[in-house]
C-alpha cells in the first residue's frame, strides 16, 4: 500500500486547524451569551476586558481560518 507522508501530515494539520477554529468559536458563544452581545459589536475599541478578549479570539479564529484555507488549497491541490 502506498502512503504520501506529506498528505498524511497535511491531513493532520487540517484536523488540527479544524480543531482550533471550533475550539475558538466555541469560546466566542460563550462569551457572546455571557456579555450579551454579537462578537461583531464588540471589536471595535474599548477598555472592557472582555470586549479585548473577545477581539484576541476573533484575531486568533481569524489566522486560523487562513491557515486552513492554505492547507486545504494545498491539500487539494494534491488530489487533482
Amino acid at each position: 500500500m502506498h502512503t504520501d507522508e506529506f498528505e498524511i501530515s497535511l491531513s493532520r494539520e487540517l484536523a488540527v486547524c479544524r480543531k482550533a477554529i471550533k475550539k475558538i468559536e466555541k469560546s466566542l458563544s460563550l462569551m457572546e451569551e455571557r456579555y450579551g452581545g454579537e462578537t461583531k459589536n464588540l471589536l471595535g475599541p474599548s477598555e472592557r476586558a472582555d470586549a479585548r478578549d473577545i477581539q484576541q479570539l476573533h484575531r486568533e479564529l481569524d489566522q486560523w481560518r487562513s491557515t486552513l484555507r492554505q492547507y486545504e488549497e494545498l491539500y487539494y491541490s494534491m488530489k487533482i
